[in-house]
């Protein structure tokens, strides 16, 4: 479609020191849409998967990890709506 364009990036990261072959995934999708000469929009989303980053950690009083967590995906979504007028 003409007045539709996607913008994609994904970067795939490992830890080549600690743990190799592990792979972190950042991607990005974007839809730009332009809806007339005045209103555009953006819809989209951003997910995030890092092994090193843990949810649900359980700690004793004394500060001890009893349980270190589990790593989860992050995901971020995001809508704009720009009007723009140009005089």
């Amino acid at each position: 479609m003409k007045n539709v364009a996607i913008d994609h990036r994904i970067s795939l990261y490992t830890d080549y020191l600690r743990d190799f072959g592990n792979i972190d995934v950042d991607w990005e999708l974007a839809f730009n849409l332009t809806v007339n000469d005045f209103v555009n929009a953006t819809i989209g989303t951003h997910v995030i998967y890092d092994d090193d980053i843990r949810f649900d950690v359980v700690e004793d009083d004394n500060g001890n990890i009893i349980d270190p967590g589990v790593p989860k995906i992050q995901l971020k979504q995001l809508l704009n709506i720009g009007v723009a007028y140009t005089f």
